[in-house]
C-alpha cells in the first residue's frame, strides 16, 4: 500500500515589480498555515518518508516547514526542478518513477497540483485546493510505477480553515 500526499504551497505575497514568480515569498499567515497542516498531519500519524518540492520559493519553504514540524530530516526531502512547471502526466512519471518510500508528499503549484489530485481519484471530485491545502490517497499497489488515473482510494483533502 502507497499513501500519497499532494500538497500546494502555502499562501505566499505577490511577486514585487521586478520580481520574478519563482522568488515569491510566504506570507505570515502563509507560515501559520504550513505550521498548522504539519500538526494535522502528525495527530493522525501521516509522517511521509520522503518529500519531493518544487524549487520555487514558495513551494520549497511550505516544504521545509512541514518537514521541520514533522521532525523529518533534511536527507528526506528533495527538489526536482521539474514540478515547477509540470503537467499532470509529468507530475505522474515523477511519482511513478519513485521506489522506495512507502509515503509520498509532493509539493507544488495549482493548479496542476488539483486537477492532479483529481485524476488520481477513484472516489471524489477534487475541484480546488487552497493554498497550504493538502490531498491524501492511498494506492493498493506494491510500486509507485503501478499507480494511474482513478486508483486512488480513500481521498481526504484537509486545508486551513477546515472545520475538523
Amino acid at each position: 500500500m502507497k499513501t500519497l500526499f499532494l500538497v500546494r504551497h502555502a499562501q505566499a505575497d505577490n511577486a514585487l515589480p521586478g520580481e520574478s514568480d519563482f522568488g515569491r515569498v510566504l506570507t505570515r499567515r502563509g507560515m501559520q498555515d504550513a505550521t498548522e497542516m504539519a500538526r494535522r498531519l502528525e495527530e493522525r500519524d501521516l509522517i511521509p518518508q520522503l518529500l519531493l518540492t518544487s524549487a520555487a520559493r514558495r513551494a520549497h519553504t511550505t516544504t521545509i516547514v512541514l518537514a521541520n514540524e514533522l521532525q523529518v530530516s533534511e536527507k528526506q526531502l528533495r527538489i526536482d526542478e521539474r514540478i515547477y512547471t509540470a503537467s499532470v502526466n509529468d507530475l505522474l512519471a515523477i511519482v511513478q518513477e519513485q521506489s522506495l518510500p512507502d509515503r509520498l508528499m509532493l509539493v507544488g503549484h495549482n493548479p496542476t497540483m488539483t486537477e492532479f489530485a483529481d485524476k488520481l481519484s477513484s472516489e471524489r471530485s477534487i475541484d480546488a485546493m487552497p493554498t497550504c491545502g493538502i490531498v491524501s490517497m492511498r494506492f493498493k499497489v506494491a510500486k509507485w510505477s503501478d499507480i494511474g488515473w482513478r486508483t486512488a482510494i480513500d481521498v481526504d483533502l484537509d486545508y486551513p480553515g477546515k472545520s475538523p
